[in-house]
């Protein structure tokens, strides 16, 4: 303790907020950090989370630095190994149809350097997904929230992207590349969702709600608001985080390179306390004016850092994940 002739220094794995209030507990003298800090996009954030962290299992506000990254439709191994080393949380592959379907050999690719980054050989398993007994489930929405941010934190997540295939097909993809998490991007029923949860319950499962561009339905339109917070508190019940993704009218239902309008994100997080990962229109130019406009709980890019359909950035990769982490919210 203090005023010791012997000072005991913790270290090694060292990440989170957690993991100092871990170390306050036992009367440390001090901490050495090394590998979170070279990792972080920020590394003053980052110093900030760790020694002044929010309040146990809080989520919003979003504070600066805290927001969930997400890099989107990679295929190849270096678009991979740019996005962690930037710090990017989730590191997404599409199993759907898409310009950026990605093979079981290039998904197996990527996990390999995903793993390789966070030194480890086995999926990141969420903890046991307790049943809603609320009848208001958005506290449990934000519980599992922090069990997703806390996890990322320590090491990348490799999320499969899906869209109205199959069960056993994810089941299956799950089990042959090993995915931490499952996107969900099509109309999957909440029995469909249940049954997922009930075959993987140790998988991150994350839900997405599509909404119009901007411009088609905006914060004025008080029937679809309310429409969208039932949706939304439908699968707070049973997921570990929502995705709200711009879906175009005859077109795909995602990647699309569109934004919906950004204050619905204020809406569903100040009115409803309800935490959102925001997709859609989003490039390394304008997701640090999302993050200091709304502050959303996680932000995901696909197209917005691409040369090409499935041919990542790497210099619009990096300056996407930085915009996000260094961006000050204004909210």
């Amino acid at each position: 303790g203090p005023g010791a002739r012997i000072k005991l220094l913790a270290l090694s794995g060292l990440a989170t907020a957690d993991d100092i209030e871990e170390c306050r507990k036992i009367a440390c003298s001090g901490v050495l950090i090394g590998e979170a800090l070279m990792r972080a996009s920020d590394p003053g954030n980052a110093i900030r989370a760790m020694m002044m962290p929010q309040a146990q299992g809080q989520v919003l506000p979003v504070a600066t630095g805290e927001v969930i990254v997400k890099v989107c439709g990679v295929v190849r191994p270096e678009d991979a190994r740019c996005a962690v080393a930037a710090g990017a949380n989730l590191v997404g592959v599409i199993f759907a149809k898409s310009k950026r379907q990605a093979s079981t050999e290039q998904a197996l690719a990527v996990r390999d350097v995903v793993w390789r980054f966070g030194e480890r050989s086995e999926q990141v398993q969420t903890a046991t997904k307790e049943a809603n007994v609320l009848s208001n489930p958005v506290p449990r929405l934000i519980h599992r929230c922090s069990l997703i941010r806390a996890a990322s934190k320590r090491t990348p997540l490799v999320t499969g992207i899906f869209m109205d295939q199959p069960l056993d097909e994810i089941v299956d993809k799950v089990s042959t590349v090993g995915l931490d998490a499952v996107q969900l991007h099509g109309s999957e029923s909440v029995e469909f969702l249940e049954e997922l949860i009930q075959r993987l319950p140790t998988v991150w499962v994350i839900k997405v709600v599509h909404l119009p561009p901007r411009g088609e339905q905006g914060i004025e339109d008080e029937d679809a608001l309310q429409k969208l917070k039932g949706l939304l508190e439908v699968y707070a019940a049973l997921c570990d985080a929502v995705l709200l993704d711009t879906s175009i009218k005859g077109g795909p239902s995602g990647g699309t390179g569109a934004a919906f309008d950004w204050q619905v994100v204020k809406k569903a997080q100040e009115t409803w306390g309800i935490p959102v990962i925001v997709a859609g229109g989003l490039t390394d130019k304008n997701v640090g004016e999302l993050v200091s406009m709304v502050a959303p709980f996680g932000v995901d890019v696909a197209s917005g850092v691409e040369d090409a359909p499935g041919i990542k950035c790497a210099e619009k990769t990096s300056a996407y994940v930085r915009g996000a982490k260094r961006a000050r919210s204004c909210t």
